[in-house]
């Protein structure tokens, strides 16, 4: 078989099988309650690497997990990123 026509059934395959409601891909370690768990210990202050080690996960997964609760500014106004000379 020629490349074109594999790739052509990889792609009707993977079509097929998100209209029965697979996705691919491997699961996340992680569950709702490590999530939880991990945004608590974030908002007290602790390390990257000290929630994945009492996750028991990777750090990446730990900061992957909680990258939607990046910090907001403080304040309502936005900082002045306005280099100086700009100014």
């Amino acid at each position: 078989m020629n490349g074109r026509i594999i790739s052509e059934r990889t792609r009707a395959g993977l079509a097929s099988a998100k209209a029965r409601g697979r996705l691919g891909g491997r699961p996340t370690v992680m569950t709702p309650e490590r999530i939880k768990l991990a945004r608590r210990m974030r908002a007290e202050k602790e390390t990257w690497e000290t929630i994945a080690t009492a996750l028991q996960v990777g750090v990446s997964s730990v900061r992957r997990a909680l990258a939607d609760d990046a910090a907001e500014p403080e304040s309502s106004e936005m900082p002045d990123r306005t280099p100086a000379l700009l100014r």
